[in-house]
């Protein structure tokens, strides 16, 4: 109903020609997150109307206002849900740039770092140029810090988490997150949080991604003790999909790099982590809804464990 009445564009005026009001920008940010919340519609018309250019001169102009930095940083968050076009417009627009401030400014702020979390993890989702840009402009570092800052809360370890999958998923990123620390932190925070089912899948789906193709990085996740970590995960959630998938697909490419050690002081340095991922992939494949997917991965793996127990045996 405002929406059809022209309250968008009014709103998005009334915020340009007072730019420097904080309390019109965060009264403004508040009436345009109502008017998106699962709305498609009015997210387009904000859009149509250069309201995410208002937005990101808000964040900019007020780094000190508390309340409407997370107003607008959820605003973000929301309008990149799924849109690929919306991501471009609000990186394009300085998106990553609004971010990285509100989150060096408000550091102490657990809510609003879960906010700036998930407008950078939808900001990367699926594109590769968002993805480099978010670590070109320091945002991987500043995720690993804050991560390291509010080690006890669940909800910034969720999101933390959550924020390095999608830039994980570039190759070139893969390098830089690692060189981050953010390994230790992730599997740090899967230790601390080994209850909730939501730190277990995001961290299962950040190593996974950090794993996929890049032998140092699985090298760095098995020195860190992953495995039993992702098997423990896997034996408190098992009936969690996204916990059993994740932490299935992490083991199966840690699989991999085994299989490329493949010699006899390399295997018998390693039998405890293969006895892990024995455990994790047998709970993998008892699920129905992956079965399939892990068959492949127990055939390579109980193969490279028979060669291994012929080899000792002679």
């Amino acid at each position: 109903m405002i929406a059809a009445l022209g309250g968008i564009s009014v709103v998005l005026s009334a915020m340009k020609l007072h730019a420097v009001d904080k309390n019109v920008q965060d009264m403004g940010s508040r009436v345009l997150n109502i008017l998106t919340f699962g709305n498609t519609a009015n997210i387009r018309g904000i859009f149509r109307e250069g309201g995410i250019s208002v937005v990101v001169l808000a964040m900019k102009t007020h780094t000190g206002h508390v309340a409407m930095q997370e107003h607008d940083c959820w605003s973000l968050w929301n309008r990149t849900i799924y849109n690929p076009p919306n991501q471009i417009r609000i990186a394009e627009a300085g998106g990553i740039s609004v971010v990285m401030l509100a989150m060096t400014a408000h550091m102490g702020n657990m809510k609003k770092q879960e906010w700036c979390f998930g407008a950078l993890r939808n900001l990367a989702c699926d594109n590769a140029d968002i993805q480099i840009a978010i670590a070109a402009a320091g945002g991987i570092k500043m995720v690993v810090s804050v991560m390291r800052l509010h080690p006890r809360e669940e909800g910034v370890q969720v999101q933390g988490c959550g924020a390095l999958v999608n830039p994980g998923v570039n190759a070139d990123n893969r390098i830089l997150i690692a060189a981050a620390g953010v390994i230790s932190v992730v599997v740090a925070t899967m230790k601390a949080h080994i209850s909730s089912s939501d730190v277990q899948q995001q961290g299962c789906w950040a190593l996974s991604n950090l794993a996929f193709k890049n032998d140092t990085n699985q090298a760095l996740i098995l020195s860190e003790g992953a495995i039993s970590v992702i098997v423990l995960a896997m034996k408190a959630h098992t009936g969690h999909l996204g916990v059993q998938e994740r932490g299935g697909l992490a083991v199966k490419f840690l699989v991999a790099i085994v299989e490329k050690q493949n010699t006899l002081e390399t295997a018998s340095s390693s039998l405890p982590r293969f006895a892990a991922m024995m455990t994790c992939l047998g709970m993998w494949a008892c699920k129905t809804w992956v079965a399939n997917k892990a068959r492949a991965e127990q055939k390579q793996f109980l193969s490279f464990s028979k060669n291994f127990k012929e080899r000792t045996q002679n």
